[in-house]
């Protein structure tokens, strides 16, 4: 755990996982434009640029389908069904 002081208080934060940031809260959706598999990389279209993306779950993601960005792990989106 990592304890971080902000004004006066001290937060524990949980350690993070090298490579994958969870820790912004995307709250925004992207739109699967190659079908991506059970822990495979497909390709989504966010934010005006098409990304690599996987999804962790046990889904497959279709195109077209719109999706929750959740994370990042480097330059791959994770995402998960809406």
């Amino acid at each position: 755990m990592l304890n971080r002081i902000v004004f006066g208080q001290t937060i524990s934060e949980p350690q993070p996982v090298p490579g994958v940031d969870r820790s912004q809260n995307f709250e925004q959706e992207a739109i699967i434009d190659e079908e991506i598999q059970p822990h495979c990389v497909g390709r989504v279209h966010f934010q005006a640029s098409w990304w690599p993306a996987r999804c962790e779950q046990e889904v497959t993601l279709v195109r077209g389908q719109i999706v929750s960005v959740v994370g990042t792990d480097n330059i791959t989106l994770l995402v998960e069904p809406r």
